[in-house]
């Protein structure tokens, strides 16, 4: 039986504001690395106008969808809060008024 290592789970809350508008980057000291289940909670200073990005501490802009589905105009609003957890391929937007 494998063990959990703790470099694959968050470790606390990650939480940061993330600038842009489509091309979203956040902060966040000490992510890490990018893997699958990886969540992050984000505030978002502008409304998106379309498909959209989001770069985590410098790893990489990667498609953000709902549902599976690519983002349509003002699905993100301007300063709302969102938590968006990594699927392997996506940033998938869980809960916030994507939800």
């Amino acid at each position: 039986m494998s063990k959990l290592r703790s470099d694959n789970m968050n470790s606390g809350s990650l939480y940061g504001v993330a600038a842009g508008t489509d091309t979203y980057t956040l902060a966040i000291t000490g992510f890490g690395r990018l893997r699958i289940g990886k969540t992050v909670i984000a505030t978002v200073t502008n409304a998106n106008t379309g498909a959209a990005t989001l770069n985590v501490s410098g790893t990489g802009a990667v498609a953000i969808r709902k549902k599976g589905a690519a983002l349509s105009a003002d699905d993100i609003d301007a300063n709302g809060t969102y938590v968006f957890v990594y699927d392997g391929t996506y940033w998938q937007a869980v809960s916030g008024v994507l939800a």
